[in-house]
């Protein structure tokens, strides 16, 4: 047995399941078209094989399984009405079912066997894909690709890379140096207040948890009273005695967070994304909910889509962090400039609600 060389993987086109048929509906030209079953059959090791049957035959709306044929342990002649035949009948399969799509189910290291298969499927007029090795849904949404010449799966992708990066970036240094500008004034009446309202200094600044995981000094108004520090700092809640007068107004409208545009311009924050924790939490809840560590695969937000979606403030139950966290989770899979704006407009209306924000 010997491994595939790269000639013979790039004349494969890999099938991941979800980016081989395609469904119904648009075109990719933004014209609608009738859905049309492509007729597709199955060749290679028999366990893989009925295997992949029950996912390609549950895929109602794009493909319809018409055989199997199998490169080993065939039968002396075609079965179940003729639906499971041998390798020598593929071509005879292909021209009688019509078939536009051939699946290879062999293990991608036995090159012998995909190469005997690919002798007998070459001379045919049909697309032939190779089955993963591995869940398909690893492969949803990333596809496939070439380093250099070793062609690879892709089973996660950075969220920003190319001009999604570079827009990020742009939006924050641009928006957030002038919000710095606009609300200069603003700030500079709350950090009066603040030193008159209590001893202690104007800014709170706290290790939490960035992007990539790393440590970053955030900053807030202070809005507690001056404490020795805590080892689990604890979340505010409602009537915290820590609260001082002047911090119970600002922290119930989020005008504490305010000092973290100098965090955006300085390159630590983004306008928009995942709320960052305190260090010790993050460790308590990456314990706790799955995937919570993938919350910093995009640097942290003064402001964020849970924020927006009534989870911001105390987190009293694991169940509201876990409801935070999906919130997170979909907007780096979702993200654009759009999203990001229309958070940005919808969270003045948010923090004047002040729900949980104590």
């Amino acid at each position: 047995m010997r491994h595939l060389d790269t000639d013979t993987l790039q004349r494969l086109r890999v099938w991941s399941g979800e980016h081989s048929f395609p469904r119904g509906g648009d075109d990719g030209g933004g014209r609608r078209r009738r859905r049309r079953l492509r007729r597709v059959l199955l060749v290679g090791d028999r366990e893989r094989a009925f295997g992949a049957l029950s996912l390609v035959a549950g895929d109602h709306r794009s493909a319809l399984p018409v055989g199997i044929c199998l490169d080993r342990e065939a039968p002396a002649r075609p079965v179940l009405g003729g639906f499971v035949a041998g390798l020598e009948d593929a071509a005879r399969m292909v021209r009688e079912q019509r078939v536009e799509e051939v699946v290879l189910t062999l293990p991608w290291s036995d090159a012998d066997r995909l190469e005997a298969c690919l002798a007998v499927l070459r001379p045919l007029a049909v697309d032939v894909h190779l089955m993963p090795e591995f869940p398909a849904p690893y492969l949803a949404g990333h596809g496939f690709a070439l380093l250099g010449d070793v062609p690879v799966a892709r089973l996660r992708a950075r969220p920003l890379k190319g001009w999604r990066a570079l827009a990020k970036a742009a939006e924050d240094r641009l928006l957030g140096a002038l919000l710095v500008l606009l609300l200069a004034p603003l700030m500079a009446v709350i950090a009066l207040a603040v030193k008159l309202d209590s001893p202690g200094p104007v800014l709170f600044r706290q290790s939490r948890t960035g992007f990539d995981n790393q440590a970053f000094t955030c900053l807030k108004f202070r809005s507690m009273h001056v404490r020795p520090p805590e080892a689990m700092p604890k979340q505010a809640t409602r009537h915290d005695p820590r609260v001082t007068r002047v911090g119970r107004v600002l922290r119930r409208t989020s005008l504490d967070e305010l000092p973290q545009l100098f965090n955006v311009v300085g390159g630590s924050m983004s306008l928009v994304g995942p709320r960052p924790h305190a260090l010790a939490h993050n460790d308590h809840y990456s314990r706790l909910v799955d995937d919570y560590l993938c919350r910093h695969r995009m640097k942290p937000g003064i402001t964020g889509w849970a924020q927006v979606n009534g989870h911001r403030g105390e987190t009293a139950t694991v169940e509201s962090m876990r409801q935070r966290v999906a919130c997170d989770l979909w907007y780096i899979d979702h993200w654009s400039p759009g999203l990001d704006l229309a958070i940005l407009f919808r969270t003045p209306l948010a923090c004047l609600k002040g729900t949980n924000a104590y």
